[in-house]
Parts: structure tokens; C-alpha cells; sequence
């Protein structure tokens, strides 16, 4: 059993969400910092996915964190 932890990826997860009923939740967002770490695509977090399933049977990847290195400027919501 692989943990996968990925970063924040370009996806629309958020697409239709009502971010008035979030304002408390984004608010505390904005408190861990000004940036955000961005430029992942779903591919990238796929072929890392991939790279774990193509080990030995021998071989156990408990964790798989994946994480963009590029920071932007949070989005003012």
C-alpha cells in the first residue's frame, strides 16, 4: 500500500465551489503565507504514481509525496 501525498496540480477540483461559504477556510489559508506552490500538472503526479508501481514486488514505497517547486502569489478569493 503506497500513501500518495501529491501537491497542489492544475485540475478543477474547485470549479463551482462557493468561496463565501469558504471565507473562513481561505482565510486561514492566507495566514500560512503569501505564496503557494504552483506549475504541477496531473501528469506529473501520474508518472510518479507509475514510477512506484514499476518497483520489484519486492520493494514497498510507503510514501509518495509530490510537490511543485515553483512559488506564485496566493489567489486573492
Amino acid at each position: 500500500v503506497t500513501c500518495v501525498r501529491p501537491g497542489g496540480a492544475d485540475t478543477s477540483f474547485a470549479e463551482g465551489w462557493d468561496f463565501e461559504k469558504l471565507s473562513g477556510g481561505l482565510n486561514e489559508w492566507h495566514r500560512t503565507g503569501p505564496q503557494m506552490n504552483v506549475g504541477m500538472a496531473v501528469d506529473d503526479v501520474a508518472a510518479a504514481v507509475l514510477h512506484c508501481l514499476e518497483y520489484p514486488r519486492h520493494v514497498s514505497v510507503d510514501l509518495l509525496e509530490v510537490r511543485p517547486k515553483q512559488l506564485s502569489d496566493k489567489l486573492k478569493l
